[in-house]
Formats: structure tokens, sequence, C-alpha cells
């Protein structure tokens, strides 16, 4: 019963690590087939997706598990690691077949590979601020992208900046242009609004009937007046650009 109980125990162990242990009495041929340690000594079958290692040694585990460790941490950074015998599948990849160790970015939209474990944080970087500049109405391109917009010349040539608000095709090409290019949209943008509130200002006016008020007089009797719109001073609701 203990004896038992201790096998038990130490399975749990090792599926905690990542592993299932099999002991010589264990059978693994039923998942693992043609194991080369099935039936004869202790082992450990990795069991993370698209894993095939086997340890027998428990030192090795534990170097395996750290590894497995550092690709989850990565890829919660956003990005997967390739070892140099892995196959990352992507063609297009700049290191495809080369047998290299090197890092894909997962993020939607993005193709970019690099083997510099210290391009990493750059990289994370770029996407950070490319969020901020989408909420600004703006997306940049690096100079190693193919810009999706049609017809742009500057497509894998230069580091570039569109305009992505409907209708502006315009084109950046420093970040020190944004803030006056989003000036313009936002000047536009009030401009409209103040044309359409005037507009229905004047349809109100037009379409109900004179409306008079009463007004108290020097000797007491009331005097009717018509009461007008208050006209409103652009310069007052908004600064120059």
């Amino acid at each position: 019963m203990v004896r038992h109980y201790k096998w038990h125990k130490k399975r749990e162990d090792s599926l905690q690590q990542g592993f299932m242990r099999y002991s010589s009495v264990d059978d693994c041929g039923t998942k693992y087939r043609g194991c080369a340690h099935n039936g004869r000594q202790t082992h450990y079958h990795c069991v993370q997706r698209n894993c095939d290692k086997v340890y027998v040694s428990t030192s090795d585990v534990q170097m395996h598990a750290n590894f497995h460790r550092k690709d989850s941490a990565i890829i919660q950074e956003g990005f997967q690691r390739f070892r140099a015998t892995e196959d990352c599948g992507t063609p297009s990849c700049a290191f495809y077949g080369h047998r290299t160790t090197h890092f894909h970015c997962r993020r939607s939209q993005c193709n970019f590979t690099f083997k510099n474990k210290a391009d990493m944080e750059k990289h994370k970087s770029y996407h950070q601020k490319d969020e901020v500049l989408s909420k600004d109405g703006f997306k940049k391109f690096m100079k190693y992208e193919t810009c999706p917009f049609p017809g742009c010349r500057f497509s894998k040539v230069n580091n570039h900046i569109h305009c992505i608000r409907p209708g502006c095709q315009y084109v950046l090409h420093s970040t020190a242009q944004l803030y006056s290019h989003k000036r313009k949209h936002e000047r536009r943008e009030f401009e409209n609004a103040y044309r359409n509130y005037r507009q229905l200002q004047q349809h109100r006016v037009q379409s109900s009937p004179d409306m008079t008020v009463a007004s108290p007089s020097s000797d007491g009797q009331q005097t009717a007046y018509q009461q007008l719109p208050v006209p409103i001073n652009l310069h007052h609701h908004g600064s120059e650009v």
C-alpha cells in the first residue's frame, strides 16, 4: 500500500513539472510507441504539446522543465521561440531552414522575426507605441514591412506613418508632424460640428412661430418684442491653431 502511494506521489510530482513518469514495470507503449526505455527503467516523457522529449535523469527533467517555463514567459510577452532543431513552419521567415534558434512575433498582422533575444524588448516597445498611435488615428510602418495602402511609394523603402482617418491619405515621415496633423482634423471636426449646430438653430427659428415676450416699459405698460437667437462667436468656442 505504501509503495503504491509513493508511486502515485512521484507521478503527481512529475506531472507538475510537465512530465509523465513511468517506472520499469509500467507500459508506456500504448501512448509512446517505440520508446527505448519501456519496461527497462524509470523514465519521464514530456507532456508539453509538440514535444517528444524523454529523459531518464531527473536533472535533465528539471533542465527541460526550465526550458518550457522560459518558453511560456516568452509567449506571454507576445513571441514564440523556435530552437535550431525545430521547424518554424513559415517559409517566408528569414531563418526558415537555417537551423538556428530564432523568434517570431505572434501579434496579429505582424511577421517580424529575429534571432537576438535582446531585440524582443525593442520590438515590444514598437507595438506599445503603435497602439498609442492607433488611438490618435495613425499607423506606422517600418521599412521592412509591406505597406497595405494601395500605391504607397514608401512601402519597404522608408519608415512612414499613415493617417487612418476616413478620407485622409496624408503620409507623415516624422512623429513631430503628428500633433499638427491631428490638430488639423480636430479643427475641421469642430468647424463641421459648429456649422451643423448653426444650421439646426436656423431651422428651428424658421420652422417655429414668432415668439414674443413682454417687457415692462417706463410707464408701466407691457411692451412686446420678438425674441431672436443670440449670435455665437466662433472664437469663444475654440482656440486658433
